[in-house]
Parts: structure tokens; sequence; C-alpha cells
């Protein structure tokens, strides 16, 4: 659905529009709008203390609330919005299912990237992306295959995407200012030239506040494994062993959850006996020996309840059932460690009800843990699958 909203000075109720100032267009519910109602109010020129009116199919709804209100957190996907300056952009509304998940940027360009939550790959390989330059990195004055059309009143340049001599998708490119070029690559598929013009006509300019928070929001820190120092520590599991209490602990990052793009990860840690592991942020079981005591940790998917550790590559010994914690605050996902035997020096884990895990799989001690090599050497007789043993 698309909405309008306008800005109007001051009135009672939201009935008629009368001495309106400026309007945006918002594409998705009037709930998600409202939620973004202190970004949308400025997007459509409301000054501090004004009221902003969201029409719908002809209709006005409930007034929002004035500009100098902070927008609450939605549960909705995004369609991030707020007026700025001239340096970053970002589309005010965004293909079905399409969401944030990454902003990058490195030498004067920053890239901020969208997919789906079923598309496949990794952060980088997202199939939508906002970039903006202060060089044009595209060669428009030299390319001959450039089609100039306009847009809601925007001058824009079309032109295809290639890999290997094949088209795979379309860039619409901009140039908002004459030191920023910003350009929607949009992948084909799922998305079309048509998806591409729409993003271009629908970019709009964010505050630098609102920039920094969605680059901390989107950073990809945690996903390759930088911990954040001003993390809040929060105790997930906490099981009596042998005298002794072994403590899985959750690093929330600062302040989340930074509005409902924040896709920063909890990273987590392990002690026993006054000993500790490194705090990790991967997204993989663990195997390590800590207080004496042989362990496997990590994450798992949100909704794993219970999961079976079996001895791998041919180890004798019984399955053995854990439980998983999830994490009360902060990112969803939960958390499972277990003490295992000396013995268990390779071990598979599942969820016990077989849901394929990306976070789970097979582990052993890593090629940096000294004892890898006594188990590198007890399970070789039993390898059908050598490669599946980092050497």
């Amino acid at each position: 659905n698309t909405s309008r909203l306008y800005c109007r000075l001051g009135g009672e109720g939201p009935a008629g529009l009368p001495d309106t100032v400026s309007a945006v267009d918002v594409r998705g519910s009037r709930r998600w709008a409202a939620v973004m109602a202190a970004g949308l109010l400025a997007a459509a020129g409301c000054s501090r203390g004004e009221q902003g009116v969201l029409v719908a199919s002809g209709n006005t709804s409930a007034a929002l609330e004035p500009a100098t209100t902070t927008a609450p957190v939605a549960s909705e996907p995004p369609g991030i919005t707020a007026a700025g300056s001239a340096g970053h952009w970002v589309p005010t509304a965004l293909p079905e299912g399409f969401a944030p998940t990454l902003i990058q940027e490195a030498h004067g360009r920053w890239t901020m990237f969208f997919a789906r939550p079923t598309d496949p790959g990794d952060l980088f390989d997202a199939s939508l992306r906002v970039v903006g330059t202060s060089t044009d990195e595209y060669g428009l004055s030299q390319r001959p295959d450039v089609r100039r059309v306009q847009v809601a009143g925007r001058d824009l340049a079309v032109v295809p995407l290639y890999s290997d001599g094949q088209t795979y998708g379309t860039v619409v490119i901009w140039q908002p200012t004459p030191q920023l070029w910003v350009a929607v690559e949009a992948n084909s598929p799922p998305l079309s030239e048509a998806d591409a013009l729409d993003l271009a006509a629908a970019l709009q300019p964010v505050e630098p506040a609102e920039w920094d928070r969605l680059r901390q929001a989107l950073s990809i820190d945690s996903h390759v494994g930088v911990t954040d120092p001003n993390a809040t520590p929060i105790t997930v599991i906490e099981r009596p062993l042998a005298g002794d209490t072994y403590i899985l602990t959750a690093h929330v990052p600062a302040g989340y959850p930074l509005g409902t793009e924040d896709r920063r990860l909890a990273c987590y840690s392990l002690s026993y006996r006054a000993d500790s592991s490194p705090i990790l942020c991967d997204q993989h079981p663990w195997w390590l020996r800590i207080g004496g005591q042989l362990f496997v940790f990590g994450p798992a998917q949100p909704g794993t309840t219970s999961l079976q550790i079996r001895p791998a590559q041919g180890l004798p010994g019984p399955p053995i059932p854990t439980s998983t914690a999830n994490l009360g605050s902060g990112p969803p996902g939960a958390f499972y460690a277990e003490p295992i035997p000396d013995n268990y020096c390779w071990v598979d884990i599942t969820r016990t009800d077989n849901v394929p895990d990306p976070a789970l799989g097979p582990i052993g001690p890593l090629p940096n843990n000294p004892e890898h090599p006594t188990c590198l050497q007890t399970i070789t007789p039993n390898l059908s699958a050598p490669s599946t043993i980092a050497r």
C-alpha cells in the first residue's frame, strides 16, 4: 500500500487537511508509517512541533506524533527515511520481503546491502545494493550502453550489470550533487529494471545521526568475529559441574536494538573453574577444554530447544542430549553448552527434531588447538572422507 504523509500547521484532529505543507509518499502499512513518524515528518517538511497526517486511499488516518517525538521500535520490515544532508541516501520503499542487511564504507564509497531472509549466500551476496561514491566509477560519460530516463523529476542513467560477458541485472544512477553519484544495483532475478527505477525514485537523504545509527546497526563486525568493547554481558546458561559451575555468557551489542534494522549478533563466552574461553562471535560450534573440562558450546537458531551431541567419525559412545537457552533480551537466538567425555574428540551436533540448523554440525579441535594432532590420530583409521577434517 502507498500512503501520503502531509505536514500541517496544528489543528484539532485529522479531519480535513487545512494549512498543509509538503508531502511524502510512503509504501507500506499505516502502522509502519506511524512507527517511522519522526523521520517521515521530517521528510514531509515538518519542522519541530508541527503535526503530520497520514492519508491512505483518500481517507485521513489518525494524526501522527509531532516531529519532536522519537519513533518507537517496530516489528515490521523497514522503509527507512529521514530528511538530511546529501551525503547518504536510502530508499523510503523496498520490494516485498527485502530488508537492509549491511552497510560498508571505505575510500569515499559507501554501500547499503538489502536481501530477503530466504536469499542464499553471505551478506555480500545481497541481490540489492544502494551505492554512494564521490567519483563516476560506472564510467557513464564513456559507455555506449547508457540510457537516460526521467523518473519522479530525477534524471537517471540506466546501464546493465555485467559479469563474464553476461547481463545479470540493472544499475540506475543518479547524481544529486556534483560530488556524489548514487546508484541502485539490482540483480535479475529477483529484481527487474522497473524495480530499480522505483527504488531510485524513492531515495531520500538521511541526517548524519540517522546514518550513524544505521551504520552501527548494520555493522559487519559481529559477523566476522569483532567484539563490541561496550557490549552488555548477560548470563544465559549457569549449571553445576563437579562442585563448580560453568557459565555461558552472551555479550549483547551496546544499545541493542538500534531499530528494526539492527542485524548485530550477540557474541558469547564460556567460563569454568576460573578459566574462560575468548569472547567468540562465530556462528558455528566450538570444541574447547576450559578449566580442565572438555566442552562443546555455541549458538543455535531461534526456536531451537534441544540438541543431540553424537561422537562422530566412528568414535564409540552414546549420544548426549542437551537443552538450549534463549537470550531474554538481545538479538534473537539460542545458546548451548555441554561438557563431554575426553574420548569425544570429534562430534556431530544436531537438533533433536532433525530440523537443519546452519549454526550446528560437526566439530572437533581446530588445527591451532594443541589437542588436534592427537584427535586426528585417533579418528584417522575411521575416516571415510579425510577431507572433512581440517589438517
